[in-house]
């Protein structure tokens, strides 16, 4: 789920750790929460973000997965739980999973949980339009170079090799190869020989990658840096939004207006005003960003400011 493109957009532009503490708190808040309102507060946040940041073509490609998913989650968490008052349908008894019942706390539950999943999705799809990953594993190399550097060899390897095996495949099948065989034992075969070319692919291009690093003389001495990320006034500002948000969504937890009760009846949607206060700072915090944004377009003042 790789998207990463570098029109230079606004959420692009923020620091590695103000990214990541954003990203970070909503994930947080989404999986401490699941109050209906807050779930569909942060998706439409989440939805302006992917506008932004003109993912909306990619996006809607997994519209149809993320709707298979929630429907998958809806149908068989009532199978299931058989917990709830409110019985809307009663069927025949099935082996091992017993008498089924389907009742509308159990269906509501399902597509919370559903919408919650979506919601992380969205959160990890947008992580990776924002985040360079250069950027990402330039910052963390000065916290712990070894493990990045790991990381950095591991995210790398597996679409080589992918990409090694499609051009060794494609030159044997210029020299009459056929890959394409019924019997399974014949398909072995026919794959042997590929996986031996790209075994020794593998290991002279790791030759050349400890020459690389080497040459460069990593580990020999203070790391340098080619490039060195500024903390700036906007990052500043997204930072304090995301502590504020952390800090309102554990007061939201502590007074227990952050949960809604579905079993064994539905509660009521709404307690004490002040919880909808509460909910409102929320969600300003999180928009700040979309603020900050709009500022950045159509304000030049501000962004020469931030």
């Amino acid at each position: 789920m790789y998207f990463y493109q570098d029109p230079k957009l606004f959420l692009q532009t923020l620091h590695p750790v103000a990214l990541i503490a954003y990203f970070s708190v909503v994930m947080f808040l989404t999986l401490a929460c699941n109050h209906p309102v807050l779930l569909l507060a942060f998706y439409l946040i989440l939805l302006i973000k992917v506008k932004l940041l003109a993912g909306f073509s990619e996006y809607k490609k997994y519209i149809l997965f993320f709707t298979i998913m929630v429907l998958l989650i809806i149908l068989i968490n009532p199978l299931f739980n058989k917990l709830g008052n409110t019985v809307l349908w009663s069927g025949p008894a099935i082996p091992v999973v017993g008498c089924v019942t389907f009742t509308l706390e159990a269906l509501l539950y399902g597509i919370d949980m559903g919408f919650r999943l979506i919601v992380i999705i969205t959160t990890f799809f947008l992580y990776n339009r924002a985040m360079n990953p250069d950027r990402a594993f330039s910052f963390f190399a000065r916290l712990a170079p070894g493990s990045v550097m790991l990381m950095t060899l591991t995210t790398r390897m597996i679409p080589y090799l992918v990409l090694q095996l499609k051009n060794i495949k494609e030159v044997q099948q210029t020299r009459g190869v056929k890959f394409d065989h019924r019997n399974l034992k014949e398909k072995i075969a026919s794959y042997y020989p590929l996986i031996k070319v790209l075994l020794m692919s593998s290991l002279e291009n790791a030759f050349n990658i400890a020459e690389a690093i080497q040459s460069r003389a990593y580990g020999s001495g203070r790391r340098s840096y080619y490039t060195r990320e500024k903390i700036k006034l906007r990052d500043i500002i997204v930072l304090l939004a995301s502590g504020a948000a952390a800090l309102t969504g554990v007061v939201l937890m502590v007074k227990q207006w952050a949960c809604f009760e579905f079993y064994p009846g539905l509660g009521a949607l709404w307690g004490m005003p002040e919880q909808m206060i509460v909910m409102v700072f929320l969600i300003v915090f999180l928009s700040l960003p979309l603020l900050l944004n709009w500022g950045w377009v159509y304000w030049p003042y501000l962004k020469w400011r931030i």
